[in-house]
């Protein structure tokens, strides 16, 4: 070993704790250890009781929240069978004095209206006995939310029918000869008969109804936008040619209205107005673009997610407004759908919402589909002097549509 080695080695072993040392060391150490844990020891008990506090404090207010929250549900359920009770008593006195006035009357235009009244009469009480609450349990949340009282949907149809098609329809329409769908296939059919008015081997981008109640469709061909008027009575098409228009072919929607063809896209503002006798082309500006659309016959209906838009066909003018989002613990069909719609409001559906636009009002709702349409969508409806039908898809089972009649009362 050399000398610089053995050096080294040395200054080591004089740099190390001399056994003297390291006792006093470990007596320091251990006196520390045991202070600490006696501090521990301490600390346990009144830790222990602050968690528990926590925990009973936590509890009082969930168990406070619940007793405010169950006494608001008993409040809901009590006015809920009160207010029934109450009509079905009503109803016994009116079919008294409907049986009274039926007897008694001798008129045979006020015994008309009487036998008119009774049927209605009759069929919304039977209607009523079918209406009862759910009480609909939620998670316990950070809200405290134990739940909410919901009215279930007690409106039914007076009757129905369902329809198996061949493919699942993209989207359908109203015409004068009822309700027209185009399919996957890009086939245009008519929906209760499955009779094909058109085929086409290119895709058919969009279908819309005219202003006279035929049916038009769009397509996409060598850069321009094709629109065909097909008349229903004789199933003879029309090919109106359009100028090249910067649109994308897949979000593209149109409508058709005496003499012109309107056509937009999901993701442009402009809305392009084609004169078939002249074929002039003049654009129209609006603020912002709108992912959804329904043509009627006397407007176009559009919406974004807080924003509606009417296009007067009459007018040629537009008008946007904002959309009102309707939350409210029960729905009716006949109060917020039916209704409204004897009353001139609009309505079409898209991304589970139902939009109903007041063109004369400028104001747009906006409810949840599964409110009104449990498992449903609504494609198309068609309101005559007596009755409203409905054309609904369901979800679960995309080629089933049924189709459903409501009285108008």
């Amino acid at each position: 070993m050399d000398k610089h080695m053995t050096e080294n080695l040395e200054n080591e072993c004089n740099s190390l704790p001399s056994s003297d040392e390291k006792e006093d060391s470990l007596v320091v150490s251990l006196q520390s250890l045991r202070s600490t844990v006696e501090h521990e020891l301490n600390e346990i008990d009144k830790n222990r009781e602050i968690d528990k506090k926590k925990m009973d404090q936590f509890i009082m207010n969930l168990i406070t929240f619940i007793l405010k929250q169950k006494m608001s549900i008993t409040n809901e359920i009590n006015e809920f069978y009160a207010e029934k009770k109450a009509t079905l008593q009503q109803a016994i006195s009116d079919t008294k004095l409907l049986h009274e006035l039926q007897i008694s009357s001798t008129n045979a235009i006020i015994q008309r209206n009487l036998l008119n009244l009774t049927k209605e009469f009759l069929y919304s009480t039977k209607l009523f006995f079918k209406k009862y609450t759910i009480f609909e349990k939620s998670l316990l949340t950070i809200d405290k939310n134990i739940g909410d009282i919901i009215e279930t949907a007690y409106e039914k149809p007076i009757k129905e029918h369902s329809i198996r098609l061949k493919e699942q329809p993209s989207k359908v329409i109203l015409t004068n000869k009822g309700f027209i769908a185009l399919n996957r296939c890009n086939e245009i059919i008519n929906l209760e008969t499955q009779i094909s008015l058109v085929s086409e081997n290119r895709d058919i981008l969009d279908i819309s109804t005219t202003s006279d109640g035929n049916l038009a469709y769009l397509k996409h061909l060598n850069d321009r936008f094709y629109c065909y008027i097909h008349n229903l009575e004789n199933n003879e098409s029309n090919e109106i040619c359009l100028p090249i228009l910067e649109l994308i072919p897949s979000t593209v929607m149109f409508a058709v209205f005496k003499g012109y063809v309107f056509i937009s896209s999901h993701s442009s503002s402009v809305i392009y107005r084609f004169e078939i006798s002249s074929s002039m082309l003049t654009s129209i500006e609006t603020q912002g673009t709108m992912h959804s659309h329904k043509v009627f016959m006397d407007g176009w209906c559009m919406a974004s997610a807080f924003k509606a838009r009417y296009f007067d066909f009459n007018e040629q003018l537009h008008y946007d407004f904002d959309i009102k989002y309707v939350k409210k613990s029960k729905f009716s069909l006949y109060e917020d759908i039916i209704q409204k719609i004897n009353k001139g409001i609009k309505i079409f559906t898209d991304d589970g919402f139902i939009y109903l636009i007041n063109s004369e009002s400028k104001l747009a709702d906006a409810i949840e589909e599964d409110k009104i349409f449990n498992g449903k969508t609504l494609r198309e409806y068609k309101i005559t002097n007596e009755e409203l039908i409905f054309c609904l898809s369901n979800r679960g089972d995309t080629i089933k549509v049924t189709i459903q009649y409501y009285p108008i009362i």
